[in-house]
């Protein structure tokens, strides 16, 4: 899927080749490049930076494929050119991430808190049960206990105890649900790898509007495919020596320093 030519040094940096999906590089690349804009990108545009990024065209085929496929890009023709936007479904889903994407700071926890309890039930009963109140933004703490602000809509369940009122401490077992191990170590990894890239910028003569746009591209794409692995929540919420807050403070930085060149490149790409 991905191209063996040895790419800019300062990209190699943000490639995690064992977790590459050339399908989610792609959503990236429209929610943070293509959607402020218009949200329409043409197959050459989309070709050129894919090909920076060391995807090769075959697998940029198969993965648009898929996305149309799946309900997340449509395609119109304009001449001989074919022109790619989010659908509907890509518009809602990565519309309510960028907000948390590119946020300063993570939310404000609640001032009151609602426990929602599940009766016991059939494996295939609590899987459901899982999915609608993860979608409405609870926490999961067991099998058949849920975490959640009061500002969060009560969702239509039948047989739910809810209990309302103050957070009084947050034990150790809750902060490891909150920041799991494998979450932890993305966070350490890339703060690592966001030290050796700001040496890299300071390093390089040149910084071209193409390869400004592939490091924006991928150092968005990190941020977002760990970020959305654990609930927003302030930084107490989380194990001793989370790295959440300071690769945020990282990311948004170098994304200013990369922005300026990177929208030379949109400006006559995705106009």
């Amino acid at each position: 899927m991905v191209d063996q030519e040895q790419p800019d040094p300062c990209l190699s940096l943000l490639m995690d080749k064992s977790e590459w999906k050339v399908w989610s590089v792609i959503i990236s690349i429209f929610g943070d490049a293509v959607l402020p804009r218009g949200g329409a990108i043409s197959s050459g545009a989309l070709a050129q930076l894919t090909s920076v990024l060391g995807i090769k065209s075959e697998a940029q085929r198969v993965a648009i494929s898929r996305l149309a496929k799946d309900g997340w890009l449509t395609r119109s023709k304009v001449g001989r050119s074919s022109l790619y936007r989010l659908s509907p479904l890509g518009l809602e889903t990565f519309g309510g991430a960028s907000k948390r994407i590119y946020a300063t700071q993570p939310e404000t926890a609640p001032k009151q808190w609602r426990l929602v309890m599940c009766p016991p039930v059939r494996a295939s009963e609590r899987a459901q049960l899982e999915q609608t109140l993860s979608k409405a933004s609870y926490l999961k703490l067991s099998s058949e206990i849920y975490l959640g602000g009061c500002h969060l809509e009560i969702p239509d369940l039948k047989d739910i105890l809810i209990v309302e009122g103050d957070l009084k401490t947050i034990p150790e077992w809750v902060k490891q649900i909150c920041g799991k191990p494998a979450v932890f170590e993305s966070y350490a990894n890339l703060v690592c790898q966001l030290v050796e890239l700001k040496s890299c910028l300071a390093e390089k003569a040149e910084l071209t509007p193409l390869l400004a746009i592939a490091l924006r591209t991928l150092l968005i794409h990190r941020w977002r495919r760990i970020l959305l692995r654990h609930p927003d929540l302030p930084p107490h919420f989380f194990p001793s020596g989370w790295q959440g807050e300071t690769s945020r403070k990282m990311v948004l930085a170098l994304y200013a320093r990369l922005k300026p060149m990177s929208e030379l490149w949109l400006d006559e790409n995705v106009p």
